[in-house]
């Protein structure tokens, strides 16, 4: 019992180093901190109201993805309380950032991680580096509860470094609320996330097979 306890509180700190480092071309501390002298200290958190009911009408993202978990992820978004990153979210959508793109790393039963645009490449030493020359989102951390199907957005050490990067969590992570920037929820396809986050991976959790996202798009929701 001991072992499995001690085992899971690592995954659970490598989780937090791979999603503190995702969107940095180094995951060195001084590197990070480099970049926060040109931006404003430490955001403050706001206040967020319950989760608003989703509406027919409203435009909800969809994920197709190829490989293991193939299948669809649908994603209700919050601009209520994270509206730059909905927008920026929804930009690159529109201009199709992410088809070809890959979900590249997992921590079984806990997160799915990806976005990143070097996964369109095979060299799995970049995955996970990001692109330093791609906009940057300032935080807009809320007490929102990071749950089971949470959309958030992967940084480094700067708050305010998010990009393309985001990761599905498959567990609550309440040490999250309020660190990092929650910006949506699964509505649908919650399975097919918690199958990927049980790929195969290597010692630093990238996975061994990228999962391809084949496609993602913005849909009406119709409802229930």
């Amino acid at each position: 019992m001991t072992f499995l306890k001690h085992s899971k509180l690592f995954l659970v700190i490598l989780a937090c180093f791979f999603i503190f480092g995702c969107e940095s071309n180094s995951t060195s501390v001084s590197d990070s901190a480099s970049s926060n002298s040109s931006r404003p200290g430490r955001p403050a958190v706001k206040t967020a109201p319950p989760i608003p009911k989703l509406q027919p009408g409203e435009e909800i993202v969809v994920i197709e993805t190829e490989g293991y978990g193939k299948g669809k992820i649908k994603i209700q978004l919050f601009p209520d309380v994270a509206p730059k990153h909905v927008e920026n979210f929804k930009k690159l959508i529109n201009e199709g950032f992410y088809n070809g793109l890959a979900f590249h790393r997992a921590v079984p039963d806990l997160i799915i991680q990806g976005g990143d645009p070097t996964t369109k490449g095979n060299d799995r030493s970049l995955w996970g580096m990001g692109d330093d020359k791609l906009a940057k989102v300032n935080a807009e951390f809320s007490d929102r509860p990071f749950v089971k199907g949470t959309l958030g957005a992967a940084r480094a050490q700067d708050p305010n470094s998010a990009s393309t990067q985001f990761f599905l969590c498959v567990s609550p992570y309440p040490d999250w609320n309020g660190q990092y920037t929650n910006f949506g929820q699964v509505i649908e396809g919650l399975s097919n996330v918690q199958v990927m986050s049980q790929a195969p991976t290597d010692a630093k959790q990238n996975l061994q097979d990228k999962i391809v996202i084949k496609r993602m798009y913005l849909e009406k929701y119709q409802g229930k």
